[in-house]
């Protein structure tokens, strides 16, 4: 159920471009998962400066493969992916922040590498996290709502940046409330 549609991942896997913009995309849906989750804590702010900066980098073309690679490498480091299995996040907020963490390393691994794989691996992540937050929020649609996000991903109705960005971060402001509104029931 959780896997990117077909049409998505055939275009993901033989364009480059498409790929970035959807690695892109996915992560920014994402994003206020961890920032607004983790923004009021004052000890992460040098967390919160490298996931923005990761973010900045990747609606770019000026970031190389190496750097790319610094920045997955350091994501991978943050304290939501530290294995402690005998105390896994249970709250909610902690789910959404930990996959949204997952899926820049997946989005920064793809810029990094140009494998397809890490790209359909963000997007995975994404329909995860939805449709785990659908399940805890009666008459919720985000995991509907994401595959028609990634559907419009590998071919924008917008081709700038800047305004797909937005729009991206409208959306992950939006699950960033729904999240914390279920947290709340």
């Amino acid at each position: 159920m959780d896997i990117v549609a077909p049409a998505v991942a055939e275009a993901v896997r033989a364009d480059e471009v498409r790929a970035a913009g959807f690695v892109a995309g996915c992560a920014e849906r994402m994003a206020q998962l961890f920032t607004g989750s983790r923004g009021p804590d004052e000890a992460r702010g040098a967390d919160l400066d490298l996931f923005v900066r990761a973010m900045d980098a990747l609606w770019t073309d000026d970031t190389t493969a190496a750097d790319f690679g610094a920045f997955g490498d350091a994501v991978e480091r943050l304290p939501e992916l530290a294995s402690d299995d005998d105390d896994p996040p249970v709250d909610s907020s902690d789910i959404a922040a930990t996959l949204a963490v997952i899926a820049l390393v997946h989005a920064t691994r793809y810029r990094a590498t140009g494998d397809a794989e890490e790209a359909l691996a963000c997007g995975h992540v994404c329909l995860t996290a939805m449709a785990l937050i659908d399940q805890n929020t009666p008459a919720s649609h985000l995991r509907e709502d994401e595959d028609g996000y990634q559907s419009r991903d590998i071919e924008p109705e917008e081709t700038d940046p800047a305004r797909r960005r937005a729009a991206a971060r409208e959306i992950s402001r939006a699950r960033l409330a729904v999240v914390f509104s279920s947290a709340r029931e």
